[in-house]
């Protein structure tokens, strides 16, 4: 019950990533309770932002008239027409009128996507906090990666050995797959193994390879060091080759 009143009270206003994070289902279609929570939360808000304004608007009236009628020793004072531009502007300045009115621009503009592209917007209000500890959470998790693996910017290392490759990185490398071919010196590699270990005093990760087959086909081919990739071969079966020796450089990788 309470996971289905926060999920329809909330997920309405999450950005769409944050949406698809919603650990929840939503008790209802989300199609139509999107339209119905934009629709009212627009109305919600505008008749806060006419509330607030009328009542500064009073306030700021008999703080004015007081002002004035002290100045004339208490003397009875009518109605003051001359300040009316200065507090009608001063609203917007204040802060229930900044709040008031971000609250409605926030709801409009929710309202006007959401009926002209009939994809649902998240709120503002949840946006920035949402972004603000995604960035703190960031900065964290990169704080905790450096003191074990080192800087991001640290170049990759390249050591060849023997048949294969090795390729140490302070960063995991998602994208290399087992189904590219890599080169490197005119030799095409494919990824075996990969995992952590220890690099000094710190950790790494290390990414080895294999010679390329010569049976299997080359489809895609990502380039290991310095200069420029190598072209695949059409539907043909990967060049072999063989070599030894020990040569260390930079790793990068271009598609």
């Amino acid at each position: 019950m309470l996971r289905g009143a926060l999920t329809l009270l909330i997920l309405p206003l999450l950005p769409a990533d944050y949406r698809r994070r919603w650990p929840w289902p939503s008790p209802v279609p989300e199609g139509w309770w999107d339209a119905l929570t934009v629709y009212l939360h627009a109305s919600v808000a505008l008749v806060v932002f006419i509330g607030l304004f009328i009542t500064y608007q009073q306030q700021a009236g008999e703080m004015v008239s007081a002002a004035v009628a002290s100045e004339q020793g208490g003397g009875e004072v009518g109605r003051i027409t001359w300040y009316g531009t200065v507090t009608f502007f001063a609203f917007f300045f204040s802060p229930m009128g900044l709040l008031s009115t971000l609250f409605l621009t926030d709801s409009a503009v929710r309202m006007i996507h959401r009926f002209g592209t009939n994809e649902p917007m998240g709120s503002v209000f949840l946006w920035v906090p949402l972004r603000l500890w995604d960035g703190l959470r960031s900065l964290g998790r990169e704080g905790r990666m450096t003191a074990r693996y080192g800087p991001a910017s640290a170049p990759d290392r390249l050591t060849a050995e023997g048949q294969g490759l090795i390729v140490r990185t302070s960063r995991p490398r998602p994208e290399w797959s087992p189904d590219h071919a890599y080169v490197h010196g005119g030799r095409f590699f494919r990824l075996g193994r990969w995992g952590e270990e220890g690099d000094g005093a710190r950790r790494c990760f290390a990414y080895r390879f294999e010679p390329w087959p010569e049976r299997d086909t080359v489809r895609r081919v990502v380039h290991l060091g310095g200069g420029s990739p190598a072209p695949p071969p059409k539907d043909g079966p990967g060049p072999g080759s063989t070599g030894t020796g020990r040569t260390e450089g930079p790793a990068s990788s271009q598609r």
